[in-house]
């Protein structure tokens, strides 16, 4: 009888197991990538989704106080007499506009006496859009809305309206232009010292961005760079009769552009850039009302 003989291998060689780590690595890290891929996009489109909600919003806002815009600039004094001060409209524009604004919210509003704004009955605040948001969309500390005393409408105690927007309290902070009212960080934030809130600028009656809602937001990560309302390069506005809400995207950088006071604002034109100065490539992450993808991408 012929015995047949079967030789068994023991197992992979070297080059065999080293093509199969390989393929495992090269599936890993294809999966990887699609996975962040997946959660970035998830990211982006909750951002999306909340800028959406706070279109809405300022929508409500606008419908309950018959109103034609919601501030992205206003000036509040503890002190309402200082709202009565000769040629205010000329010395302070701001502070008269806030005044013209809070009036008609208000309209039994004394604008004599004090009120508790900041706890106290001292101070001047400047607010712009980033806290603007917060200030008029939340009411009192963001999620307190209004008090209905018309007389002293950020009193603490009595019935409130509700606010217009439900903020996460996790995500209300105080900036470095601002320490005493908060403004909203976006999704992107992950509690780092960089995160950026949303952006917040308006037209009053039409094309009207002001140079004064401009800001310089220093101390901070931007040292000298103007955070502006975005033109287009024919100059501009864009949405001029209505707001831009910007979040800086995932870079946590709204732009790189030193602005200048004669040239104040961005210039944007679906997904490019210029400015008075070279801009970096900061906003190609951006997202914003005005745009229905990032940006630095083409309509």
């Amino acid at each position: 009888m012929v015995r047949s003989s079967v030789h068994r291998r023991a197992g992979f060689t070297l080059v065999e197991a080293l093509v199969v780590v390989s393929i495992i690595v090269i599936l890993a890290s294809l999966t990887t990538a699609a996975v962040v891929r997946a959660l970035q996009s998830a990211e982006d489109a909750r951002v999306v989704a909340e800028i959406k909600q706070l279109e809405n919003a300022i929508a409500a806002f606008k419908s309950e106080f018959g109103v034609d815009y919601v501030p992205g600039h206003v000036k509040l004094f503890n002190n309402l007499n200082n709202y009565n001060a000769a040629n205010l409209k000329t010395t302070d524009p701001v502070a008269f506009e806030t005044k013209q604004f809070l009036a008609t919210m208000f309209p039994r509003l004394p604008f004599a006496g004090t009120i508790a704004w900041s706890g106290s009955g001292s101070g001047t605040y400047e607010l712009f859009g980033p806290e603007c948001l917060v200030f008029f969309l939340g009411g009192r500390n963001g999620l307190d809305g209004f008090s209905k005393n018309q007389t002293d409408p950020w009193n603490g105690a009595g019935s409130r309206n509700k606010p217009f927007f439900e903020f996460d309290q996790k995500r209300l902070k105080l900036m470095a232009w601002n320490t005493s009212f908060p403004a909203y960080l976006d999704p992107y934030n992950s509690g780092a010292a960089e995160d950026q809130p949303y952006y917040y600028f308006t037209s009053k009656k039409g094309g009207d961005y002001s140079a004064l809602d401009t800001f310089v937001p220093s101390p901070g990560a931007y040292g000298t760079i103007r955070i502006a309302p975005f033109r287009d390069t024919s100059n501009r506005f864009i949405n001029p009769n209505g707001f831009q809400i910007l979040s800086a995207g995932r870079d946590k950088r709204i732009g790189n552009f030193t602005l200048t006071t004669a040239e104040p604002f961005v210039k944007w034109s679906n997904g490019t850039f210029t400015s008075a100065a070279s801009p970096g490539n900061e906003p190609q992450d951006n997202l914003a009302n005005f745009h229905p993808v990032k940006l630095g991408i083409p309509q």
